[in-house]
């Protein structure tokens, strides 16, 4: 006696196709999620560059003998100064402000550091090195061969997490 075979699928092969199709979706989907956060990731490295360039160009528009002095260190024979750039308002010309912080929204619109929508915050640094010392050596003046180097951070907010350090060397006289 002939046995017949059953052709088609059985219960078993179709539970085992969906079985594979599931795991195969799962992980694309999985995938999908990993490539997106690295979209928005280099979204946000993105900006924290142009955050810190903006800051490095303002400070080589007010040039080498504007830019504000720092605290000087006998010890280093260096002096720095830490802090940001305040622009103008109605009330107040724009400066720089020691110990502050610039703070950016997630466009890179400069918002109050109060503002709920804070996503970046910059800081400036400047090192004088190479300085002509007061006779009191707590003071100094910027001598002809002192050399000032700027350097930006940008934090990524609420954590702090330094996103970029980005830095130049602003000479006499311009470039």
């Amino acid at each position: 006696m002939l046995r017949s075979r059953h052709r088609g699928f059985m219960l078993f092969d179709s539970l085992a196709a969906t079985l594979v199709l599931g795991i195969s979706i799962a992980g694309l989907l999985g995938l999908w999620g990993y490539c997106h956060k690295k979209v928005s990731d280099a979204g946000g490295d993105t900006l924290s560059g142009e955050l810190a360039r903006g800051e490095l160009e303002r400070a080589k528009a007010f040039g080498y003998s504007n830019l504000p002095l720092g605290d000087f260190d006998p010890v280093r024979m260096t002096a720095t100064w830490s802090g940001s750039f305040v622009p103008r308002n109605a009330s107040a010309p724009s400066t720089w402000q020691e110990g502050g912080v610039s703070t950016f929204d997630g466009h890179g619109v400069r918002v109050s550091s109060s503002d709920p929508a804070v996503r970046y915050s910059i800081q400036t640094t400047i090192v004088d090195s190479d300085v002509a010392i007061h006779r009191s050596k707590l003071k100094y003046d910027l001598g002809p061969g002192s050399r000032r180097s700027v350097e930006v951070v940008v934090r990524k907010l609420p954590h702090g997490t330094v996103t970029l350090r980005m830095g130049t060397e602003i000479v006499r006289g311009g470039v």
